[in-house]
């Protein structure tokens, strides 16, 4: 109770003594803090800007514009790679995709033909093979098509219990 009594009457002290100096004035600073924030979605700022920014620093224009065909050119040229890439992807998953099917469907034929596996165990080759090759087909359409076959469950990182 002592130590509370105290800080009770430090603040009666603090209160009671003037904060300003004898004569009455005290030197008062003000300040003030103007942002401005201008926001574009553009690589060229808007044309009132550009004049300002021109006034400015001369040749700013230029620099802008110089910036914003390389970046144009830059993200062509990505473009472009990535394009080369997908097709790149389609046309080797068409090769190998057949290639695959080739060697189940005529592994299956040939097998049969040739007496090395009955005609059930061939015709059970060629039928998964085929039924692979649609799966396949069937799944990269609905992919393209943006639909999802199903929906994956996530793994839990709890532990498992065992009772």
């Amino acid at each position: 109770m002592g130590r509370a009594a105290r800080s009770h009457t430090a603040l009666q002290r603090a209160a009671a003594q003037p904060t300003l100096p004898a004569a009455g004035t005290a030197t008062v600073q003000l300040t003030q803090v103007q942002t401005h924030t201008l926001t574009y979605h553009s690589p060229m700022p808007p044309a009132r800007e550009l004049r300002l920014l021109e006034r400015l620093h001369s040749g700013v224009t230029e620099r802008f514009l110089r910036l914003t065909e390389q970046e144009a050119a830059h993200r062509r040229a990505l473009q472009s790679r990535a394009l080369w890439f997908n097709g790149l992807n389609a046309t080797l998953g068409v090769l190998f995709g057949g290639a695959i099917g080739l060697l189940g469907v005529g592994g299956g034929i040939v097998g049969m033909v040739t007496g090395r596996i009955t005609d059930l165990a061939g015709a059970g080759v060629v039928i998964s093979a085929l039924a692979s090759l649609v799966g396949v087909y069937m799944a990269g359409r609905v992919v393209r098509e943006g639909r999802l076959l199903f929906i994956p469950r996530t793994i839990s990182s709890r532990p498992c219990r065992t009772s």
